[in-house]
């Protein structure tokens, strides 16, 4: 038989069974993408630089990019891109950043991110054999003083939102309004933001022709300053007027100032934080109807002190808070919640999923004292007593087969 029939023949079958030789498996670097976030451009990425090869599971991986982003003071996000070498890349890490704003598109926002991932690959290709196929170009500077542009808004940033929302049937209607301003100022050294909101949810069912009906009106004003104290300090205060027709609430005003510590530095707020803060303030209800406790209006000091957990790894991600509040006139009046929201990469290519959160209520002073239409509580026009409340949810996926993944291809990705 001819030698290069065999060669042919052996490479064929090595085809067929999803196999490559050596060289051609390890000429490129092995990637897993490990998203922290609802949108990574995943399929932009694989398309833009098809150089790498992709990989469903971390521990195949030569290089390991997580992804993960925060809200800015300009409503757009600080995306965060860590490198973690694994393998022949064993030690070499980075991690790079970058900025958006709110007004970017989507393409504007996945070049950027395309960009950033080429700086951060480099220094990988570079101990390959494929360095010599790589180039790097570097834009030329002119010589001048490179000047720090002026912000004519001082940094405020404001967002206005309105939205309507309207479905129904023969015999029922909904219908939902909601607005809102939104003005902040965020800097290194402080954040400012003012929150501006009016809501109306109306719901309407006709059932043995007889017309039920829940309306809910709600609209307030809040306001926060913190001011930066170190890496891992902070104080400020914090306002909050409010009315609730749900809440029986004609009008609250809440003031309390603030402190809080974080056990990591803040800049770090990406990867983890645990924060602890402490209120203490005052709380003046003026109420729509007498409530049960037989008042119309009331003032009471209040306290609160909460912990937030977060942790962003290869891993997953875990988010946990526990809070609890009372009233410093009357302990009894007390509120506490616990919520956790979990990710887990157990293993190759098994994850779990969970979220859940749960509160003891001891602190519904403003529920009124006449009775009402049982519609009201039924569509939600009308805050029902309880002394807790919880939610829950839970997941799991199981991915197995081929771990390469660089192949991009949509077609009929839409049609189901």
């Amino acid at each position: 038989m001819d030698m290069n029939f065999k060669c042919w023949f052996i490479a064929a079958c090595l085809s067929c069974f999803g196999l490559r030789s050596l060289a051609q498996a390890d000429a490129s670097p092995r990637i897993f993408i490990n998203c922290a976030n609802w949108e990574c451009y995943e399929a932009y990425i694989k398309t833009e630089l098809s150089f790498f090869n992709y990989v469903r599971d971390r521990y195949e991986a030569d290089i390991q990019i997580l992804i993960n982003s925060v809200e800015n003071g300009n409503g757009g996000d600080n995306y965060s891109l860590i490198f973690i070498g694994q393998n022949q890349f064993e030690g070499i890490g980075d991690s790079l950043t970058f900025s958006t704003r709110q007004a970017d598109t989507d393409d504007m926002i996945r070049t950027r991110l395309v960009a950033t991932l080429r700086l951060g690959l480099v220094r990988y290709v570079a101990r390959t054999s494929l360095a010599d196929q790589v180039a790097v170009t570097f834009p030329t500077r002119e010589q001048e003083a490179t000047l720090i542009p002026h912000d004519p808004w001082n940094y405020v940033v404001t967002t206005v939102r309105t939205s309507a929302y309207l479905n129904g049937e023969s015999n029922q209607r909904s219908l939902s309004l909601n607005s809102s301003v939104w003005i902040r100022r965020v800097t290194d050294a402080s954040r400012f933001g003012i929150n501006v909101w009016h809501n109306i949810n109306s719901q309407q069912f006709t059932i043995d022709s007889v017309l039920y009906t829940a309306r809910n009106v709600g609209y307030g004003f809040s306001g926060k300053y913190v001011k930066s104290l170190g890496p891992h300090w902070s104080a400020g205060a914090y306002y909050l007027g409010n009315h609730s027709v749900y809440s029986n609430i004609r009008f609250t005003h809440r003031v309390a100032p603030a402190i809080e510590y974080n056990l990591f530095p803040y800049e770090e707020n990406q990867q983890r934080q645990f924060r602890i803060s402490y209120a203490a303030g005052f709380q003046q209800f003026n109420f729509i109807e007498e409530t049960i406790y037989d008042r119309i209006r009331q003032g009471v000091p209040y306290h609160k002190v909460s912990a937030i957990l977060g942790l962003t790894q290869p891993w997953g991600t875990v988010s946990c808070e526990a809070a609890a509040a009372t009233f410093l006139n009357d302990f009894s009046r007390n509120n506490v919640s616990l919520s956790a929201d979990l990710s887990l990469r157990l293993f190759e290519g098994f994850t779990i999923y969970f979220f859940g959160n749960g509160s003891l209520i001891n602190d519904q002073i403003s529920l009124a004292k006449s009775q009402a239409d049982i519609d009201d509580f039924l569509l939600g026009g009308r805050q029902l007593p309880t002394s807790f409340s919880y939610f829950g949810s839970m997941g799991l996926s199981y991915t197995f087969g081929s771990i390469n993944n660089s192949i991009v291809n949509i077609r009929l990705d839409d049609v189901n």
